[in-house]
């Protein structure tokens, strides 16, 4: 039976054929496995990271704030009070008329 290098085996992708990673994971581990843990953070919710036991950072998926719809924003803020359609009286209308 013959031996197998390191050199000679294949190196195995980033995507799906690793374990998952724990939710809270070490400073070092993060480094190592950053590329996977951004691929997988949509996924997985949160990873927390940890220097020494103790958390550090949290990554966390980007989320963009949804924008306002600006047609009806202001529906239900207006009062019309009285006639809008007929004419002011020329004393409200003062030195404009």
């Amino acid at each position: 039976m013959m031996a197998v290098s390191p050199a000679k085996t294949k190196s195995k992708s980033l995507s799906g054929t690793h374990k998952r990673l724990p939710a809270q994971i070490a400073a070092a581990d993060a480094k190592a496995h950053l590329l996977r843990m951004i691929a997988t953070v949509g996924e997985t919710g949160e990873y927390i990271i940890t220097k020494r036991g103790k958390p550090v950072a949290r990554l966390v998926p980007f989320q963009t704030e949804a924008k306002p719809d600006i047609y009806g924003c202001m529906a239900g803020t207006v009062q019309i009070i009285g006639d809008v359609m007929a004419p002011l009286p020329p004393e409200e209308w003062g030195d404009l008329y």
